[in-house]
C-alpha cells in the first residue's frame, strides 16, 4: 500500500523536465550547452537583450543589460529555477 502512494506522488513529477545545463564564463562572453528544453530560456533571454538594444518601450521596463557574462549567468539561472519552482508548485 506504501508503494502505491509513492508511486501515485511521483506521477505529477514526471511532468517536470531536470536537464544538464553547462556554462562557461569568460571575461566578455558567456558560453552555455544546454539540450531542447533550455532552448526556451535562451530564446527568453534573447528576445530580451534584443529588446534591449532597439530601446522599445518594453525594453525600458526591463532591468538593464546585465554588464557582466556572469551576471548573464546569473539571471539565467535565477529563470531557470523560478521556472521550475512553478512548475514543481502546481504538481
Amino acid at each position: 500500500m506504501a508503494l502505491t502512494a509513492v508511486t501515485a506522488n511521483a506521477a505529477p513529477l514526471e511532468a517536470i523536465d531536470t536537464s544538464p545545463v553547462g556554462f562557461a564564463v569568460f571575461d566578455r562572453v558567456l558560453v552555455t550547452r544546454a539540450p531542447g528544453a533550455i532552448a526556451m530560456v535562451r530564446e527568453f533571454f534573447a528576445q530580451r537583450l534584443s529588446q534591449l538594444g532597439q530601446g522599445t518601450d518594453a525594453a525600458r521596463r526591463q532591468p538593464a543589460c546585465p554588464p557582466a557574462p556572469a551576471d548573464l549567468m546569473l539571471r539565467m539561472v535565477n529563470h531557470m529555477v523560478d521556472s521550475y519552482l512553478g512548475a514543481a508548485a502546481c504538481c
